[in-house]
This record gives structure tokens, C-alpha cells and sequence, in this order.
């Protein structure tokens, strides 16, 4: 009743300062998380179902659910429903005002609150702190009802915002008992009389409290922030409690202090100066209602304290402040006149403490209207505390880009199908985009574990990636085809939202010195390639290895089937050592086993692994396993030059059909065996190796083994084929009789053929491979006795092999 003019005045003033802009600050991370779990659900069913989504902040998510449908944007539909909150949350401190005071210091009190950027910055978004601020002053206002007229209306109603306080925050617990703080500090009747008049307020709190409190989630949840948001100690101490509370609030009283500016806060601390002075009960009430709760949090809080925190024990604090000014231009007349300014002292003295009223205010809120003009325009630009600067603007919390984001997405979408991955563990950047891309039939949203690649061809879709809150370094790594699509910086320049567009990873055909046949059709892929500790000195053409993994590469291989690859690794002795023979070792590991294998070389070649992907992600590790002995290189270089890769070869053993020189092959396959038998590219041969004569390529064969020549054909299946060797004896012996050697060594055991020759002939061997690796050996069983040629030649030259062909 009577509210007077001013009061609707200071409305409108509070309505335009909240809603003007309402979008210009993205969505932050509570809001988000909070719109989500209200679009996910249906409270009209189970009003207690946030508790499934470990949301105990009950009446945020009520409403949420009240005004989510107001507007398009469900960003600012949800947040006019903060405003509205605010908007009882100032009816609440005027009627207090008015209750201890007058309608002019509750008038005073208003204003205070409009202008306060503590309460503009954050009623202008959806958090629980603004619903506990407006239940906590209604607790406060019912709380006076009760104890100065009774009444079970005014029970009831104290009640059930004492329980909406509590289902609101948890600190709202403290207002349980400010009922008691009132009726200690005001009234001070007999403890009879107050349990008559306060009973129905502790019951009515029970009643809806129990609901809650006794639902299976709901104590959990209760008990699960209780634990991490209040330290404890196994043997608490007054000196730790000191500690602790000096360091929180050394930590959290300037931000507050930072949003009610410094005028507010000297003419606060001067409202308590006049309370204790004048032993203010009113004063003190409002002080007790606001600091108590403050000093339980900075005593009691193991975590961060941001300002909001503290935003419902401001209200109070700042109706006190309303008092002192009131206070202060009551008596500055009187001493004017005393001066002689009025000619006495009832002359203009009602207008002259309204006029010294209000120059107070304006004094007090200049620097506040500054604030508040950047928070409704800019909110980059305003003087906020570091903390909520990085919350709110800058840091992995802020939603600045996700609107963007979120128009991109949409323009796309109107061309084709989209999925969108995010990662889950990123809360603005999956429930941002989810808020706004929840109900679009053609852009599906998903949260990844992005520590692995993206399979988009999953997905049926064209695939996105959205980074910028949680750092994901590997992403590019683990996806070398993801294509940097639309870059949104966040104001300060050191966060970004980005959208990346991703391929399959099974389609990456290359990455550095690393290529995939394309004879695998698309099935296997390369990902990310890490060098040895010193880099790739020359990315994309060779690297050096060193000793051991640190000194070797890792990388790996995606395949979307089982399937057998060829790995080749060109490589070459370095000079950290005198000699060049190389011991070398491939280990892949995937899902199902690990493979390890060793081979040595000499002089430049190709070393051929054949190792079984399975679906999915493949590592592999390619080292060295020989230490260095040359510590410096003539150039100054000290690093263990051991092995040069050049290349490393992915491709299928079934599809090659040629090894030796590429020019001239000295081993060729019919191609019709092509994707049934292949052969790996590497030939071991004599020391001597290969050589190539008017473009023809020709091997001499010595004695035994290893001066013979090893190759390796791989087989899907079991079936005969014909080998055809082409040979001629040599003049390592004076006669021209030879006697010559097949081996077959493979799973079923090995087998070996004997023949003979005496002039240049073709020999057709007949040999069964089965599935897997056949390695064959041919060679000469014969001694050399010619031990140097007219030409000073002094290998043991004793068949000249000119050609192999395989055939079925």
C-alpha cells in the first residue's frame, strides 16, 4: 500500500538498465549448463528432476523453465526471468527499508540498488546468486511481519522463502535463522511467544524442504558440494581458521569492493561506523544479516569466492548505507545553520536536506554510472574484477563466439546436413551450442573424446569441430586433414572459438615423410608423426634418428578394417658411427597385440616391415637401437647422426609386384597375381648388391646364403605359383657347372630345392605359399676357386642371375 511515486520511478530506471542490451555479454557457462538441463527435461512432470543432472539449484531451474519460451533466443528468455527476480528482489529491500525506516530511506535504498554495478552486472544474467539475493530479503522482510504483527499468512510465507533460499544456493541455509537474529536484535520477547509466532514458518520450510532433502539425488548432491566447497581439517585450529579466512577474503573483497565502487563502500563502512555509535539496532540487523554469512563464507570456503557470491548479503548492507546518507543530510542543514547560511533554522529545511540528499547520491553514484554505462554497452571495456574478467570475457567460461558459431552453423545448414563435436568436457562450447542447435533437424551436436581423431565418415555428415574453451594442442596432430574453417577471438586475444572441418582420418593419404599407397582404396590413413627430440630438421624430406625412442619417430595408422600393411623405411647409415651397419626395430601396437621386429642394414635401402592394422588408431615406433661413437660432426653438429630416414612407404604387400632397382626390377610378378600375392621391395642380396647393365639390372651370386639373394612374398591365400630364374654360370669357377638352391621358409616349415645348370638356361621352380609371409632364399652351393678376374675383380662371381619372375 502507498508506494510512492519515486518507487515506480526507480522501477522503470531498474527495468531499462536491465534489459537494454540484454544480449550484448554472451551466454556464460552456469547459464548455459542451467538452460540445458531445463530443455532436457520436463518439470511439469517432476518438478524435482533437475536432481538427476546433479542441479541442486532448484528454483533457478524452475524459473528457467517459467520463461525459456518468452522470446526466440533462449538466452534472453532466461534471463528476463533473472530480471524479474531482480525486480521482487527490490521490492523486497524497499519494503524492508520501509518496515525499519521510511518510505524515504526504502526509496534511498533503491536507488543504491539500480545504480549498483554488483547488482546490475549480474541480474542482467541467469544465476542462482540473484534468486537467493530476492529470497533472502523477502526472508528478512516476513521475518519482521512475523515477529512485530504474527499471523499464519505471514508464517507460511517466511517459510517458504527461507526453503527457497536454501534451494536456491546452499549458503541460503543461513537465512534459516535470521528469523532468530531478528527476534534477538529487535524484539526480545519470551521464547513462548516467539515459538508460537515462528512455528509455522519452520514448518512450512520443512514441508518443502523434505521433498528435496529426502529424495535419493537430493541429500547426495547437498552433501557433495558441502564437501567440496568447505574446508576442512582433521584437527582445525583458531590460527588455520585465521589463515584461511585472511587468505579468502584477502583474495575476494576486492572484486566486491571493485563493483560497489569506492564511494559505496566508504559510505557503507560509515553506515556501520553510525550503527555501533549509535547503537543502531535497525542498522546493526542489516549489518548482521549481511556480514555473518560473508565472514561463514571467507572462514569456511575452500574454493574461489567470485563477487557474485556474495551478492545477497550486499542488499542488506546497501540499505544500511541508504540510513547513513539519510542520517548524514538530516544533520548537515541544522549545522548550516548554525553557521548562519538560513536565517532560521525551520527556514528551507525540508528542501535543503532533499537537496543534500540527493548531491550525496549523485557524488556516490558517478562512479558507479560509469560502470553501469559499460556494462550495457561494452562489458569488455567495464572495470570488471580480474576474476569475472576472465569468467565472463576473456577466459574458457566466457561465451564470447559462440553466437557467432552458432550463425555459421545455421547459414551452413540451409545447404546440408551438419555434425557438430565438441568436447564434453568443454560446458560452454557443448551446452552453448546445444541451447541454440538443440531443435535444428539438420545439424546434429555431439561431445567427443577429442583426444582421439574425428571419424567423420561415421557421422553421414559433413563434420565440424568446435575448440576454444577446453586446449586441445593434439587436435591438429591427431587430425592432419582438419581445415581451420571460421576463428572467433574472445576480447583480450588469447582465446579463440574455432571451427575446424574434418575429413576422415582414413582418407589422410600423407603427412611429412610418411605416405600411404593408394592402392589401399582409402581403408588405411596417416596420422600424426612425431620426430625425434631435436625435430624434423627438414620437414617433409628427411630426418635423422638417434638412439632409442626419444631419439626415434612415433606415429600412427588408421584403418577401418583388418588388414596387413608393408611398412618401408628408406633409410641410410649416418656417420655418428665409424661402421654402417644398422640395427633397427619397429613395435606397433594397437588393440589386440603388440608386434615387435628387428632388422639390420648396410648402405642405403629400403626396410620393409609387414605388420597387421587393426580398426582404429595403430602406433608404431621406428628406432634405432645402435649407440653413437662419433660424438661431432666435422660441421659442430653433436647430435647422434645414426640412421637418415627418408621416406617411410604405407602400402599393401598384396598390390606390389615388383623389387630391386625401380628402373629395371630384378624380380618381377605376373599381374594377375595382383591384390592375391605381392612382394616386399627389398631384396637382400650379396654385399655387393645389384647392379645395372646398359638398363638391365643383373645380381652375381656367390657361395651360400648370404651371398645368395632373400626375398619375400606375401600370400592371402594358399596357392602353387611358378618361379622362373634366369642364370647363367659365372667365372668364379673354371668349369661352368653349377648347382643352385631354392629355400621356402614359411608357417607350414621349410622346404628346399636343388638344381643344376651348365650354360646360361631359365629355371622353373615350382613353390606353394601359404597365407602370410614366404620367404624364399636362392643361392649357389658351389665354391668359388677363381678367386680374382683378368679385371681385378675378386668376388666370387659364380651365377649370373639376370631375372625372377613369379607367375601362376
Amino acid at each position: 500500500k502507498s508506494i510512492p511515486k519515486e518507487w515506480w520511478l526507480l522501477l522503470a530506471l531498474y527495468l531499462a538498465t536491465r534489459l537494454t542490451n540484454l544480449m550484448v555479454l554472451p551466454v556464460f557457462l552456469d547459464e548455459a549448463r542451467h538452460i540445458r538441463v531445463v530443455q532436457h527435461l520436463d518439470l511439469a512432470q517432476d518438478f524435482l528432476s533437475p536432481l538427476q543432472h546433479d542441479s541442486p539449484k532448484l528454483v533457478l531451474d524452475w524459473i528457467t523453465a517459467g520463461s525459456l519460451t518468452l522470446l526466440p533466443d533462449p538466452v534472453a528468455s532466461a534471463r528476463i526471468g533473472s530480471v524479474a527476480a531482480g525486480a521482487l528482489g527490490i521490492l523486497g529491500l524497499y519494503l524492508v527499508g520501509k518496515d525499519l525506516y521510511s518510505a524515504r530511506i526504502a526509496s534511498l535504498a533503491a536507488a543504491l540498488y539500480v545504480i549498483s554495478p554488483l547488482m546490475l552486472f549480474h541480474e542482467r544474467m541467469l544465476l542462482a546468486d540473484v534468486m537467493l539475493n530476492t529470497c533472502g530479503l523477502y526472508v528478512l522482510l516476513f521475518s519482521l511481519l512475523v515477529l512485530n504483527k504474527g499471523g499464519a499468512i505471514h508464517g507460511v510465507a517466511l517459510g517458504m522463502f527461507m526453503a527457497l533460499a536454501v534451494l536456491s544456493k546452499l549458503p541460503g541455509a543461513f537465512y534459516l535463522i535470521v528469523p532468530l537474529v531478528v527476534w534477538a536484535l529487535l524484539h526480545r520477547t519470551k521464547v513462548r511467544a516467539l515459538a508460537v509466532r515462528i512455528l509455522p514458518a519452520y514448518c512450512t520450510a520443512a514441508l518443502i524442504l523434505a521433498p528435496v532433502l529426502l529424495h535419493p539425488l537430493g541429500a547426495r548432491l547437498f552433501n557433495e558440494i558441502a564437501l567440496k566447497t568447505i574446508a576442512t581439517s582433521e584437527a582445525p585450529t583458531i590460527s588455520g581458521w585465521v589463515s584461511l579466512f585472511v587468505h579468502n577474503a584477502a583474495e575476494a573483497l576486492p572484486g566486491v569492493g571493485a563493483y560497489l565502487t569506492l564511494p559505496v563502500v566508504v559510505v557503507c563502512a560509515l553506515s556501520l561506523v553510525l550503527a555501533l555509535a549509535l547503537r543502531n539496532k535497525q542498522g546493526l540487523l542489516l549489518w548482521a544479516t549481511g556480514a555473518v554469512p560473508v565472514v561463514a563464507l571467507l572462514g569456511s570456503s575452500s574454493g574461489f569466492l567470485p563477487p557474485r557470491y556474495f551478492l545477497f548479503a550486499a542488499s542488506p548492507v546497501l540499505l544500511c548505507a541508504a540510513w547513513s546518507i539519510d542520517r548524514l543530510s538530516r544533520a548537515a542543514p541544522p549545522l548550516l545553520c548554525r553557521a548562519g547560511l538560513f536565517r532560521s533554522q525551520t527556514s528551507l529545511l525540508r528542501r535543503a536536506t532533499t537537496a543534500v540528499c540527493l548531491s550525496l547520491l549523485v557524488a556516490i553514484s558517478l562512479q558507479a554510472a560509469k560502470f553501469d554505462y559499460y556494462v550495457v554497452t561494452h562489458p569488455s571495456q567495464a572495470p570488471l574484477p580480474r576474476i569475472d574478467r576472465l569468467e565472463y570475457i576473456q577466459g574458457w567460461s566466457s561465451g564470447y563466439g559462440i553466437p557467432e558459431a552458432v550463425r555459421w552453423f545455421r547459414n551452413r545448414a540451409m545447404r546440408q546436413q551438419l555434425a557438430v563435436i565438441t568436447d564434453p568436457s568443454d560446458i560452454i562450447g557443448l551446452d552453448g551450442l546445444l541451447i541454440y542447435l538443440h531443435d535444428n533437424s539438420r545439424i546434429t551436436t555431439l561431445g567427443e573424446n577429442l583426444e582421439e581423431p574425428v571419424q567423420a565418415t561415421a557421422l553421414g555428415a559433413e563434420t565440424y569441430v568446435v575448440l576454444g574453451s577446453v586446449p586441445h594442442p593434439d587436435f591438429q596432430l591427431l587430425n592432419p586433414s582438419a581445415e581451420l574453417v571460421a576463428s572467433y577471438p574472445k576480447p583480450g586475444g588469447w582465446s579463440v572459438v574455432e571451427i575446424y572441418a574434418v575429413a576422415n582420418p582414413v582418407a589422410v593419404p600423407k603427412i611429412s615423410v610418411m605416405v600411404v599407397d593408394a592402392g589401399l582404396g582409402g581403408s588405411v590413413g596417416v596420422g600424426g608423426l612425431t620426430p625425434p627430440r631435436w625435430g624434423e630438421e627438414h620437414a617433409g624430406e628427411f630426418m635423422w634418428l638417434g638412439q632409442g625412442d626419444r631419439e626415434g619417430i612415433r606415429a600412427f595408422l588408421w584403418s577401418d578394417r583388418e588388414v596387413e600393411v608393408e611398412l618401408a623405411f628408406d633409410v641410410a647409415p649416418g656417420p655418428g658411427r665409424l661402421d654402417a651397419r644398422r640395427t633397427v626395430e619397429l613395435t606397433l601396437e594397437n588393440e589386440s597385440a603388440l608386434q615387435t621386429e628387428r632388422q639390420q642394414f648396410e648402405g642405403t635401402t629400403t626396410v620393409s616391415f609387414v605388420v597387421q592394422l587393426q580398426p582404429g588408431r595403430n602406433d608404431f615406433v621406428f628406432r634405432c637401437l645402435d649407440r653413437a661413437t662419433v660424438p661431432k660432426q666435422p660441421n659442430g653438429d653433436t647430435r647422434p647422426l645414426l640412421v637418415r630416414l627418408d621416406a617411410i612407404g604405407v602400402a599393401s604387400p598384396f598390390n606390389r609386384l615388383e623389387a630391386g632397382p625401380s628402373d629395371s626390377p630384378l624380380l618381377r610378378l605376373d599381374p594377375a597375381l595382383k591384390g592375391v600375392v605381392g612382394v616386399l621391395p627389398h631384396l637382400e642380396t650379396a654385399p655387393w648388391g645389384v647392379e645395372m647393365h646398359e638398363a638391365d639390372s643383373l645380381l652375381w651370386l656367390g657361395q651360400g646364403d648370404e651371398e645368395g639373394i632373400q626375398a619375400v612374398l606375401w600370400s592371402d591365400q594358399r596357392l602353387v605359383v611358378d618361379l622362373a630364374f634366369d642364370v647363367a654360370p659365372g667365372p668364379g669357377r673354371p668349369d661352368d657347372l653349377r648347382t643352385v638352391y631354392l629355400a621356402v621358409e614359411n608357417e607350414s616349415g621349410a622346404h628346399r630345392q636343388d638344381r643344376t645348370l651348365d650354360a646360361p638356361t631359365t629355371l622353373n621352380l615350382t613353390v606353394e605359399l601359404v597365407p602370410g609371409r614366404n620367404a624364399l632364399t636362392f643361392g649357389c652351393l658351389d665354391e668359388a676357386t677363381v678367386l680374382e678376374q683378368p679385371n681385378g675383380d675378386t668376388r666370387p662371381l659364380l651365377v649370373l642371375l639376370r631375372e625372377v619372375r613369379v607367375s601362376r
